[in-house]
């Protein structure tokens, strides 16, 4: 039986920033000299989750994991977290943010799912590592290719129309790699996915 659709509310995004936000700090403190890097879904309107969102999350969940194993860089920590208002993973990695950043922003730009990944990095002393200070340019709006940033604020497309491409985006994607729905939702449900 599927979840009933969650609409969601700013509360509930405020109280989720707040959490990521203790995250950062408690994963900065416990492991010291480390770079933390947060995961998450840029997803438009007030449904942040489901299957195919789901899927695509894993999706890129494993694709962070695959060029941390190629890179050789040491995971000290790692855990998936899931909410009404999305999914959310955090890594604390011995390495140094821009290498990670950098690392980072090529999987946003090359993987077929990149536009709905939201990686960010923070340096050992807290501070977010931008796209820009390693000469990549702004995030682009999935639908018209302006900076996202404006169009998100300025309300500049209707939600209907950016949910559209953001499944067309997924679906898309699932047809060329060929995933399994079932398998990778199979293997998505034995995962610990809880909130501290």
């Amino acid at each position: 039986m599927e979840k009933a659709v969650h609409y969601v509310t700013v509360p509930e995004i405020l109280e989720a920033r707040d959490k990521i936000a203790l995250w950062q700090e408690k994963l900065r403190q416990e492991y010291f000299g480390c770079c933390v890097v947060i995961f998450t879904m840029n997803i438009p309107g007030p449904e942040k989750t489901g299957q195919f969102i789901h899927i695509a999350f894993m999706e890129g969940y494993k694709a962070i994991g695959d060029i941390l194993k190629q890179k050789d860089i040491s995971v000290a920590f790692s855990l998936i977290q899931e909410e009404c208002t999305g999914y959310v993973a955090f890594f604390a990695l011995k390495e140094k943010a821009g290498i990670i950043k950098k690392y980072m922003a090529d999987l946003e730009i090359s993987h077929d799912l990149g536009r709905l990944f939201d990686i960010d990095i923070l340096d050992k002393e807290g501070r977010t590592v931008s796209r820009q200070d390693f000469g990549y340019g702004i995030r682009k709006c999935i639908l018209c290719g302006n900076d996202a940033k404006i169009c998100g604020r300025s309300r500049a497309h209707e939600v209907a129309e950016l949910k559209k491409r953001v499944n067309t985006i997924i679906i898309n994607y699932l047809k060329n790699e060929r995933v399994s729905v079932r398998s990778d939702l199979n293997a998505a449900n034995r995962t610990t996915i809880y909130w501290i």
